[in-house]
Formats: C-alpha cells, sequence, structure tokens
C-alpha cells in the first residue's frame, strides 16, 4: 500500500541522486506517514534499513530525520515514539548514519501550534514551521568548514 510505495519512491530518489554523485549526505525524513498508516515496526525498519544501506553504499552519510509531531501520535496503536525509537536504534547500529528528531524543535503538536509551527489540523508544518526546520538543518545538522 502506500507505506510500500513511499519506500520505493524514496529508493529512486536516493538512487538517481547518488548515480550522479550529487550527495554526500542523504536526508530521510519519515514517521508522520508511517504513523498514520500504522506501518508494522519490523516492515518499517526494514524498508529503512534498505535505504540506508542503499545510501551507504552510494557513498553518502544518512540523516534519519524523525517529522514534526503527529496530532495525537501517542493515540495510535503504534505509537509514534516506537517508530522515532527505530530510527534512532538503526543510527546506532549503522556506520555513516545519524539521528535527529524535529519534535526536539517543535515540542509536541499543541505547543508547535501554539508558536504558529503547524496548523492543528494536519501533519504539515506552517510557513514558520518549515523555517525552522530549514535554519535547523543549515545551522545544526549540517557541519560547517572552518574558518
Amino acid at each position: 500500500g502506500g507505506a510500500a510505495y513511499v519506500a520505493t519512491q524514496k529508493s529512486r530518489v536516493i538512487d538517481a541522486a547518488l548515480l550522479y554523485g550529487y550527495s554526500d549526505l542523504v536526508i530521510l525524513s519519515m514517521t508522520a506517514n508511517e504513523v498514520l498508516q500504522q506501518q508494522p515496526l519490523a516492515t518499517y525498519q526494514d524498508a529503512v534499513q534498505q535505504l540506508i544501506t542503499r545510501a551507504v553504499a552510494g557513498g553518502a552519510c544518512v540523516l534519519l530525520l524523525a517529522d514534526p509531531p503527529v496530532i495525537n501520535g501517542e493515540g495510535y496503536a503504534i505509537k509514534e515514539s516506537q517508530y522515532r525509537a527505530v530510527l534512532a536504534a538503526l543510527s546506532d547500529a549503522n556506520d555513516h548514519v545519524a539521528y535527529a528528531s524535529f519534535a526536539d524543535l517543535f515540542g509536541d503538536a499543541a505547543a508547535a501550534t501554539a508558536m504558529g509551527l503547524s496548523n492543528g489540523t494536519s501533519l504539515h508544518p506552517m510557513l514558520e514551521g518549515h523555517r525552522r526546520m530549514a535554519d535547523w538543518l543549515l545551522q545544526e545538522a549540517l557541519p560547517h568548514p572552518a574558518v
């Protein structure tokens, strides 16, 4: 279903970027769609591991980036925190892989809405949320050359 399509689509994007040598870093932003689709954790772990393997084999490092918080993400049968834990464990288990979570930047869904980062009716960040995500990636996640 949808989860398999997402993994297949990401694989194609990774292959296209690595084929031409464009990517030293592959950022995989995941968790929101998987929570909504309730993809089994073992399936999720296998799919993400395949993406990691493809990217690292192509010469890239990988940042596993958990999406901003899902509204009522802990109310699902498979909780949002469980998907995030899979990403963190895969980061620990693989060389050239790091993990970060936008939940640390956004707080929970209610806090993100109160700060104008999310509209409170969907998973998608508002303009200010996207700005903060981009700033975080540029300032905190990406290496900076020594001055």
